[in-house]
Protein backbone atom coordinates (compact mmCIF):
# COMPACT_ATOMS: atom_id res chain seq x y z
CA UNK A 1 0.00 0.00 0.00
CA UNK A 2 2.60 2.15 1.06
CA UNK A 3 4.40 1.74 -2.82
CA UNK A 4 1.12 2.53 -4.28
CA UNK A 5 0.54 6.08 -2.14
CA UNK A 6 4.06 6.80 -2.71
CA UNK A 7 3.64 6.65 -6.79
CA UNK A 8 0.55 8.77 -6.73
CA UNK A 9 2.17 10.78 -5.18
CA UNK A 10 5.10 10.98 -7.37
CA UNK A 11 2.77 10.91 -10.24
CA UNK A 12 0.61 14.08 -8.69
CA UNK A 13 3.89 16.21 -8.52
CA UNK A 14 5.15 15.28 -12.04
CA UNK A 15 1.52 16.70 -12.99
CA UNK A 16 1.84 19.49 -11.15
CA UNK A 17 5.59 20.02 -12.42
CA UNK A 18 3.99 19.97 -15.87
CA UNK A 19 1.53 22.31 -15.35
CA UNK A 20 3.28 24.75 -13.80
CA UNK A 21 5.80 24.59 -16.78
CA UNK A 22 2.38 24.89 -19.32
CA UNK A 23 1.83 28.19 -17.34
CA UNK A 24 5.41 28.95 -17.77
CA UNK A 25 5.55 29.08 -21.58
CA UNK A 26 1.98 30.32 -21.93
CA UNK A 27 2.84 33.54 -20.09
CA UNK A 28 4.88 35.69 -22.62
CA UNK A 29 4.14 38.10 -25.03
CA UNK A 30 2.49 37.40 -27.89
CA UNK A 31 3.25 38.57 -31.72
CA UNK A 32 0.84 39.03 -34.98
CA UNK A 33 2.31 39.22 -38.14
CA UNK A 34 2.80 38.22 -41.42
CA UNK A 35 6.09 36.78 -42.92
CA UNK A 36 8.23 38.92 -44.36
CA UNK A 37 8.86 38.26 -48.50
CA UNK A 38 12.14 38.59 -50.36
CA UNK A 39 12.92 41.53 -51.50
CA UNK A 40 15.50 43.49 -53.78
CA UNK A 41 18.39 45.04 -52.33
CA UNK A 42 17.38 49.28 -52.64
CA UNK A 43 14.03 48.61 -52.43
CA UNK A 44 11.58 50.12 -50.03
CA UNK A 45 9.74 47.86 -47.64
CA UNK A 46 7.73 48.30 -44.69
CA UNK A 47 6.88 45.46 -42.27
CA UNK A 48 4.44 45.91 -38.98
CA UNK A 49 3.70 43.39 -36.09
CA UNK A 50 0.73 43.44 -33.43
CA UNK A 51 1.63 42.57 -29.69
CA UNK A 52 -0.49 41.07 -27.02
CA UNK A 53 -0.27 40.06 -23.65
CA UNK A 54 2.22 42.96 -23.64
CA UNK A 55 2.79 42.91 -19.59
CA UNK A 56 2.19 38.71 -19.30
CA UNK A 57 5.92 38.12 -18.27
CA UNK A 58 7.20 41.12 -18.27
CA UNK A 59 7.15 44.06 -15.58
CA UNK A 60 3.42 46.37 -15.04
CA UNK A 61 6.12 48.99 -17.04
CA UNK A 62 8.91 48.19 -19.38
CA UNK A 63 10.38 49.67 -22.42
CA UNK A 64 9.37 48.16 -26.25
CA UNK A 65 12.41 48.34 -28.72
CA UNK A 66 12.89 47.32 -31.83
CA UNK A 67 15.87 47.03 -34.34
CA UNK A 68 15.96 46.35 -38.20
CA UNK A 69 18.22 46.45 -40.39
CA UNK A 70 16.33 48.84 -42.91
CA UNK A 71 18.49 51.44 -43.85
CA UNK A 72 17.19 55.17 -43.33
CA UNK A 73 14.32 53.46 -41.41
CA UNK A 74 11.27 55.26 -40.11
CA UNK A 75 9.36 53.99 -36.96
CA UNK A 76 6.20 54.07 -35.57
CA UNK A 77 5.04 52.44 -32.15
CA UNK A 78 1.44 52.89 -31.18
CA UNK A 79 -0.25 51.26 -27.88
CA UNK A 80 -3.82 51.18 -27.68
CA UNK A 81 -6.32 50.14 -25.27
CA UNK A 82 -9.44 47.36 -24.97
CA UNK A 83 -11.37 50.30 -27.07
CA UNK A 84 -8.63 50.35 -29.65
CA UNK A 85 -8.05 53.93 -28.58
CA UNK A 86 -4.63 55.38 -28.98
CA UNK A 87 -2.68 55.12 -25.19
CA UNK A 88 0.97 56.16 -26.47
CA UNK A 89 2.95 57.07 -29.34
CA UNK A 90 6.88 57.06 -30.65
CA UNK A 91 8.10 57.56 -33.83
CA UNK A 92 11.60 56.10 -32.79
CA UNK A 93 12.15 52.58 -32.18
CA UNK A 94 11.49 53.07 -28.32
CA UNK A 95 7.68 53.35 -26.26
CA UNK A 96 7.64 52.70 -22.73
CA UNK A 97 4.93 51.09 -22.34
CA UNK A 98 2.56 50.78 -18.30
CA UNK A 99 -0.35 48.65 -17.18
CA UNK A 100 -1.50 51.71 -15.00
CA UNK A 101 -2.20 53.12 -18.62
CA UNK A 102 -4.50 50.16 -19.32
CA UNK A 103 -2.42 49.21 -22.21
CA UNK A 104 -3.80 46.14 -24.40
CA UNK A 105 -1.60 45.89 -27.72
CA UNK A 106 1.31 47.75 -29.19
CA UNK A 107 1.79 47.84 -33.02
CA UNK A 108 5.24 48.05 -34.39
CA UNK A 109 5.81 49.31 -37.94
CA UNK A 110 8.90 50.05 -39.71
CA UNK A 111 9.96 51.19 -43.47
CA UNK A 112 13.40 51.74 -44.70
CA UNK A 113 15.50 50.11 -47.66
CA UNK A 114 16.73 46.45 -47.83
CA UNK A 115 20.39 46.94 -47.19
CA UNK A 116 23.49 45.81 -49.57
CA UNK A 117 24.64 41.57 -49.67
CA UNK A 118 27.72 41.53 -48.16
CA UNK A 119 28.46 38.37 -48.45
CA UNK A 120 26.69 35.58 -51.05
CA UNK A 121 26.24 31.84 -50.96
CA UNK A 122 23.90 29.83 -53.10
CA UNK A 123 24.43 27.04 -50.45
CA UNK A 124 23.40 29.14 -47.14
CA UNK A 125 20.42 30.96 -48.78
CA UNK A 126 20.35 32.12 -45.35
CA UNK A 127 23.51 33.89 -45.47
CA UNK A 128 22.20 36.30 -47.69
CA UNK A 129 19.03 37.20 -45.03
CA UNK A 130 18.83 40.30 -43.23
CA UNK A 131 17.09 41.29 -40.35
CA UNK A 132 13.41 43.11 -40.97
CA UNK A 133 12.30 43.68 -37.68
CA UNK A 134 13.52 42.56 -34.07
CA UNK A 135 11.21 43.50 -31.05
CA UNK A 136 12.98 43.44 -27.12
CA UNK A 137 12.64 44.95 -23.81
CA UNK A 138 15.02 47.73 -24.48
CA UNK A 139 18.68 46.96 -22.88
CA UNK A 140 17.42 43.30 -22.27
CA UNK A 141 16.47 40.26 -23.71
CA UNK A 142 15.64 39.59 -27.59
CA UNK A 143 11.90 38.55 -27.66
CA UNK A 144 10.89 37.98 -31.18
CA UNK A 145 12.77 38.68 -35.02
CA UNK A 146 11.73 38.40 -37.84
CA UNK A 147 13.94 37.92 -41.05
CA UNK A 148 13.93 37.59 -44.80
CA UNK A 149 16.17 36.93 -47.95
CA UNK A 150 17.31 39.83 -50.34
CA UNK A 151 18.59 39.83 -53.74
CA UNK A 152 19.90 42.10 -56.67
CA UNK A 153 18.17 41.55 -60.21
CA UNK A 154 21.39 39.56 -60.84
CA UNK A 155 21.84 37.49 -58.33
CA UNK A 156 18.22 36.37 -58.70
CA UNK A 157 18.99 35.54 -62.57
CA UNK A 158 21.50 33.85 -61.24
CA UNK A 159 20.44 31.89 -58.39
CA UNK A 160 17.28 30.78 -60.27
CA UNK A 161 19.28 29.47 -63.47
CA UNK A 162 21.25 27.84 -61.14
CA UNK A 163 18.05 26.16 -59.97
CA UNK A 164 16.60 24.96 -63.08
CA UNK A 165 20.04 23.79 -64.25
CA UNK A 166 20.44 21.54 -60.78
CA UNK A 167 17.63 19.80 -61.43
CA UNK A 168 18.65 18.61 -64.68
CA UNK A 169 22.09 17.67 -64.17
CA UNK A 170 23.72 14.46 -63.31
CA UNK A 171 27.61 15.92 -63.36
CA UNK A 172 28.21 18.31 -60.70
CA UNK A 173 31.40 19.20 -62.19
CA UNK A 174 30.16 22.43 -64.68
CA UNK A 175 27.18 23.19 -61.84
CA UNK A 176 29.31 23.41 -59.22
CA UNK A 177 31.87 25.90 -61.03
CA UNK A 178 28.60 27.78 -61.64
CA UNK A 179 27.89 28.41 -57.90
CA UNK A 180 31.56 28.90 -57.14
CA UNK A 181 31.34 31.70 -59.71
CA UNK A 182 27.66 32.59 -58.20
CA UNK A 183 29.36 32.78 -54.61
CA UNK A 184 32.08 35.14 -56.12
CA UNK A 185 29.33 37.50 -57.21
CA UNK A 186 30.13 36.31 -60.89
CA UNK A 187 26.57 36.28 -61.89
CA UNK A 188 27.09 36.92 -65.71
CA UNK A 189 29.39 33.62 -65.56
CA UNK A 190 27.68 31.55 -62.95
CA UNK A 191 24.43 32.02 -65.58
CA UNK A 192 26.61 30.88 -68.60
CA UNK A 193 27.70 27.88 -66.76
CA UNK A 194 24.84 26.51 -65.22
CA UNK A 195 23.18 27.28 -68.85
CA UNK A 196 26.02 24.86 -70.71
CA UNK A 197 25.48 22.51 -67.57
CA UNK A 198 21.61 22.34 -68.55
CA UNK A 199 22.56 22.50 -72.31
CA UNK A 200 24.73 19.60 -72.15
CA UNK A 201 22.76 17.48 -69.55
CA UNK A 202 20.10 18.31 -72.52
CA UNK A 203 21.86 17.20 -75.04
CA UNK A 204 23.24 13.70 -73.26
CA UNK A 205 19.44 12.90 -72.59
CA UNK A 206 18.50 13.28 -76.38
CA UNK A 207 21.64 11.26 -77.52
CA UNK A 208 20.70 8.58 -75.09
CA UNK A 209 16.64 8.78 -76.89
CA UNK A 210 18.59 8.47 -80.06
CA UNK A 211 20.42 5.49 -78.93
CA UNK A 212 17.18 3.69 -77.03
CA UNK A 213 15.32 4.58 -80.47
CA UNK A 214 17.74 2.79 -82.75
CA UNK A 215 18.35 0.08 -80.59
CA UNK A 216 14.80 -0.31 -80.78
CA UNK A 217 14.34 -0.04 -84.35
CA UNK A 218 17.12 -2.59 -85.07
CA UNK A 219 15.27 -5.08 -82.56
CA UNK A 220 12.55 -4.43 -84.85
CA UNK A 221 14.46 -4.92 -88.27
CA UNK A 222 16.04 -7.96 -87.32
CA UNK A 223 12.78 -9.37 -85.57
CA UNK A 224 11.43 -8.64 -89.66
CA UNK A 225 14.45 -10.05 -91.36
CA UNK A 226 14.07 -13.25 -89.39
CA UNK A 227 10.51 -13.60 -90.10
CA UNK A 228 11.29 -12.82 -93.65
CA UNK A 229 14.03 -15.65 -93.50
CA UNK A 230 11.78 -18.10 -92.48
CA UNK A 231 8.98 -17.56 -94.59
CA UNK A 232 11.83 -18.11 -97.78
CA UNK A 233 12.64 -21.38 -96.25
CA UNK A 234 9.19 -22.48 -95.73
CA UNK A 235 8.60 -21.63 -99.31
CA UNK A 236 11.46 -23.31 -100.39
CA UNK A 237 10.65 -26.18 -98.74
CA UNK A 238 6.88 -26.15 -99.93
CA UNK A 239 8.71 -26.01 -103.54
CA UNK A 240 10.86 -29.02 -102.71
CA UNK A 241 7.91 -31.29 -101.47
CA UNK A 242 5.80 -30.50 -104.82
Amino acid sequence: MSWIRSSKAVAAVVLLVVALGAVGTAAAVSFSADDPEAAEVGETVSFQVEMTDVFEDQPNEWTVGANTDLEDADWQIIATDVSGEEVSRSDSSELQVSSEDGVNAVTVEVEGTVPDISSYSYENRENEEYQVLEIEQADGPSLEEWRAHRYTAESQEARNTIDEASEAVDSQSTLDNAISAYNSENFENAIDLAEQAQNDAEGEQQLQQYLLFGGAALVVLLVAGGGYYFYQQRQQDNSKLR
